[in-house]
């Protein structure tokens, strides 16, 4: 597609919008959301087998979301899905205490880092005041290459960061050529 464009139309400034950027870090970060929770999963099962090993009763922790709401480690991150999309400014009561119980448990800690490396993201698009530059959100993502998740994002953020520039010079996506196609 690249090389028809680059062919049939050599003057055009090709453009990554940041919906489909977006949309494929959002993807990145439901992965390490969905590793991690495998990862409660089995270690759930494991202390359930010992427990009956030893011929006890096991239950699992549960941590306080309200006065009459308690989440599992297993729950707290199977509810964080949707959050893992809003800006903490639009977060519910219930978000932000699951949000400051997650923070407290070492087990959550990529998905965390991975959250502000989304929102960093957003700023940047969003042209925040304060927002980092490109080259200061491949720094800061580039600290934690164990978050294999996240480094995909990185990647196919450089192999196309021209493309992703030009949205930030044109204001124009394909957008409307794909509604087009569609209908």
């Amino acid at each position: 597609m690249e090389w028809i464009a680059r062919e049939l139309f050599p003057q055009a400034r090709q453009v990554v919008d940041r919906f489909h950027v977006m949309k494929n870090v959002l993807w990145d970060i439901q992965a390490v959301r969905m590793r991690i929770k495998t990862k409660i999963i089995k270690e759930e099962l494991d202390l359930e087998t010992q427990a009956k090993i030893e011929k006890r009763r096991y239950k699992s922790k549960k941590y306080r979301l309200s006065e009459k709401h308690f989440e599992t480690k297993k729950e707290l991150i199977t509810r964080h899905r949707y959050q893992l999309f809003k800006r903490k400014i639009d977060w519910n009561e219930n978000q932000i205490n699951r949000s400051n119980i997650i923070k407290k448990l070492e087990v959550f800690e990529e998905i965390i880092f991975s959250y502000e490396i989304i929102f960093d993201l957003f700023n940047i698009f969003d042209e925040e005041k304060n927002a980092l530059t490109f080259n200061q959100w491949f720094t800061k993502i580039s600290t934690r290459e164990d978050i294999i998740e996240m480094q995909n994002s990185w990647r196919m953020i450089q192999n196309h960061l021209d493309r992703i520039i030009n949205y930030f010079s044109y204001k124009f996506t394909n957008a409307f050529a794909e509604w087009r196609i569609k209908f």
